[in-house]
């Protein structure tokens, strides 16, 4: 009898260090294998191997195989941005052009000539066009049709220049000249200037995932309208020497927090719709706050006495949703990439219902080595791909585990011992990378 998990037929491609060797195999073995790369994917299905100097080269890559289907090559680093990427076109910076490839077959379908190795770009949602930040220390901003590549308008900052946000009608950026920041807006159809504030010395603007804009300075926020670069809200903190945070939510959203004193703002008003004060910690050890991907926030706290953690969720109201302990100590309460919550202890995962904070199931590694534990983990579609190695951090990750995101049944257990990471996951391969690139493994799912 042959234990298939065993025979690996291997069939070498590798006809040069960046090359990938193809491997067919069962589920949690080696696919292929690729060198000295990184790998990135975008929302069309393209898979994609880059590389560096001295060999700076772009390729899309089979994602079965690892094989290139085409590679792009550039005299310098090649700027990518696979987010950026549509159907039809792989947008990229290189040879001092602004480029729009085929991704069929890695051609030109138009260029942009007198794009420097400087040059970002990047795009939102629903906006048929691309913002371009180029010239010297990306003082222009160009706006570029992704259909055409045609300019349908530049804007000459005066200084360097970044790109903020847009909304339906703007584009907004942050001017700095003179080590003194400005926030600009722009007409999107026509780049007329609309309104520019320059901030106080000290002072800095973000966005946040909503596309709005911030001013923050050492004890206060501001939140900007974008009709005229005016202030809409100003929230302010005690005048203490504590730093004053600003977390906001896709949710709408906002908390401000300065030591123990936690505040939710109505974020169009600015105005305090609640406040929480952290409690006092046992023998040295103080609460702390964290928060949801929907904007709920996570009240942590150490039982001294029995070394557990324990979990508070309150609710929009400020009141406590739930409350529960861990079973292990050095264990976490953590959210994934599609806001499932789970409890990590060194060596299992607790998936738990959002709304009441019950079990849903546990896994428990039964380790062969008591020094190994949990790393990171994320969902993707009906698995769990879990990273685990040495304890207390003193070596990354080298081991790779495979559960069913429904049950959390264990699927394969596979000790690699090299440094990985997870990059991306579809329905017959998991991706990992190896430190700096050094090494790009495809796993059978």
């Amino acid at each position: 009898m042959f234990n298939v998990k065993t025979i690996l037929i291997q069939v070498s491609v590798l006809s040069s260090l960046l090359g990938a060797t193809q491997i067919f195999a069962a589920g949690g073995d080696v696919a292929w294998v690729v060198k000295q790369a990184t790998i990135t994917t975008d929302s069309h299905g393209h898979m994609f191997r880059q590389t560096f100097y001295p060999n700076h080269n772009l390729a899309r890559i089979d994602r079965k195989t690892g094989q290139d289907i085409w590679t792009h090559g550039s005299t310098h680093s090649i700027h990518a941005n696979a987010s950026c990427n549509v159907s039809d076109k792989v947008f990229i910076v290189a040879n001092d052009t602004f480029e729009a490839l085929d991704p069929l077959d890695g051609s030109a379908v138009w260029t942009v000539p007198g794009v420097d190795d400087s040059a970002s770009f990047y795009c939102e949602p629903g906006f048929d066009s691309l913002i371009l930040t180029s010239g010297y220390q990306n003082t222009v901003v160009r706006i570029i049709d992704k259909t055409t590549g045609e300019l349908k308008w530049r804007f000459e900052a005066g200084g360097a220049v970044s790109y903020t946000t847009k909304d339906d009608q703007n584009i907004y950026l942050q001017k700095f000249e003179d080590g003194v920041p400005t926030v600009i807006a722009l007409n999107q159809s026509s780049g007329r200037m609309l309104w520019s504030r320059t901030l106080n010395g000290g002072d800095w603007s973000f966005n946040d995932v909503n596309g709005h804009i911030y001013i923050g300075s050492k004890n206060s926020y501001q939140r900007l309208d974008r009709a005229n670069g005016g202030t809409l809200w100003t929230a302010s903190g005690d005048g203490s020497e504590e730093y004053l945070g600003l977390q906001t939510f896709k949710t709408g959203v906002v908390f401000t927090q300065q030591g123990r004193h936690i505040r939710r703002l109505d974020g169009e008003t600015g105005s305090v719709l609640w406040d929480y004060t952290l409690p006092p910690g046992e023998d040295g050890v103080a609460p702390n706050a964290t928060f949801l991907s929907n904007g709920q926030l996570v009240v942590n706290a150490l039982d001294a006495t029995r070394g557990l953690w324990s979990f508070s969720v309150l609710n929009d109201l400020g009141q406590v949703q739930w409350q529960r302990q861990a079973d292990a100590p050095n264990s976490a309460l953590m959210e994934d990439s599609t806001g499932n919550l789970f409890i990590k202890g060194p060596s299992s995962l607790t998936a738990l219902n959002k709304d009441t904070g019950a079990n849903i199931w546990s896994f428990v590694r039964e380790t062969p080595a008591a020094n190994q534990s949990i790393f990171f983990f994320d969902t993707y579609g009906d698995d769990i791909f879990v990273t685990y190695g040495i304890a207390n951090g003193k070596y990354p990750p080298m081991g790779l585990i495979r559960l069913d995101a429904k049950t959390g049944v264990l699927q394969w257990d596979k000790w690699i011992n090299e440094t990985l990471s997870i990059v991306t996951a579809d329905n017959e391969l998991v991706v990992t990378e190896g430190p700096m690139g050094s090494r790009i493994v495809s796993y059978k799912r």
